[in-house]
């Protein structure tokens, strides 16, 4: 069991994670037969997300309802606690959703007897169910049994907070936290893997820079908070226009760059009309008051108007002023 804690919590893969608990739990505990975990979606439900000795992408559309579970029906005033279930065929054909009952049972799942089911607390929060079953006998789990399932279960809960945490980190290290796109340290690096590619393989692509247009105005008439959805609504629109191959990232405070992959500058200057047309259409409404995000542009293509990698991103910022310069002419 030490053996076990000591690599599941420097595991970094969930899925890999929970496969290596089922099956310990199986060699751990002889009276089990087989042994799976379920996690809660973002609906509320539960999924399949591994099983001992079966191939998982038989069942990994298969949902279990709340009232489906065992701890809703044995623990109802106490969802943090492992029950031991001595009449598992019992239950499953009882509470189960006949479909869902009559596919897991199709695939010989649910010829078990007796169950373990301990929930996967991660946070204060439940997060799954975490069960052993035998196929031998119905109430063939002892309290010892469930003592070490618990323990596999808490061992369990800080390999996921840990790993939780990672994503964060890793998250954290190449996203902007308000905008969702690449921050600007990690956007410079991908350009410029990018950027030696073309030169190597002759590839094209555009670069785009853009600019919100009055943010300080918007900041001090309404607040920052008004600013920040006004970056985050457009960083959201600009993300929905452009393909997921593009790479979007936020250059500074209201300044945004872009690379679209094998596009020529008028099908860039389509998408930005198209992103105003949206932004115009759906307004930010804040304190019962409609403001419009406008912006400005400029683009540069690779190879036709320079074969510099800090030129392009120059001439595209040039284009980029002059584009606000015209917009504030008309203005007036």
């Amino acid at each position: 069991m030490l053996q076990i804690s000591n690599s599941i919590v420097n595991i970094n893969d969930k899925d890999t994670l929970f496969q290596i608990v089922v099956d310990s739990a199986v060699e751990i505990i002889d009276k089990a037969d087989v042994a799976s975990i379920l996690i809660k979606t973002k609906n509320g439900d539960f999924q399949f997300r591994a099983l001992h000795r079966c191939p998982l992408n038989f069942i990994s559309d298969i949902r279990l309802g709340m009232d489906e579970t065992f701890l809703r029906n044995y623990n109802r005033e106490n969802l943090y606690q492992s029950v031991i279930v001595n009449h598992s065929d019992e239950f499953n054909e009882r509470y189960m959703d006949k479909g869902t009952f009559q596919r897991l049972n199709g695939l010989n799942l649910l010829n078990i007897k007796s169950t373990i089911c301990t929930p996967i607390i991660v946070d204060g929060e439940l997060y799954g169910f975490f069960n052993v079953d035998s196929k031998k006998s119905h109430g063939i789990f002892t309290e010892e049994d469930q003592v070490i399932m618990e323990y596999l279960s808490g061992q369990l809960s800080i390999a996921i907070r840990n790993q939780s945490l990672f994503e964060k980190t890793l998250f954290l290290s190449q996203y902007d936290g308000l905008t969702k796109v690449y921050h600007r340290h990690y956007f410079e690096e991908i350009y410029s893997n990018t950027y030696k590619r073309a030169l190597r393989y002759g590839e094209k692509f555009s670069l785009g820079i853009v600019d919100l247009n009055d943010l300080k105005i918007i900041n001090d008439i309404y607040g920052h908070i008004a600013g920040d959805q006004a970056i985050s609504l457009f960083s959201k629109v600009l993300k929905e226009n452009f393909r997921e191959s593009d790479i979007i990232g936020r250059y500074g405070g209201d300044e945004f760059i872009i690379v679209a992959l094998n596009s020529q500058i008028d099908q860039i200057k389509d998408k930005f009309h198209t992103i105003q047309k949206t932004l115009i259409e759906k307004p930010i409404l804040y304190n019962n008051k409609k403001i419009t995000i406008t912006f400005s542009y400029g683009i540069s293509s690779f190879p036709e108007d320079i074969v510099d990698s800090d030129e392009l991103i120059r001439i595209a910022d040039f284009r980029m002023y002059e584009n606000k310069k015209k917009q504030k002419q008309k203005a007036l």
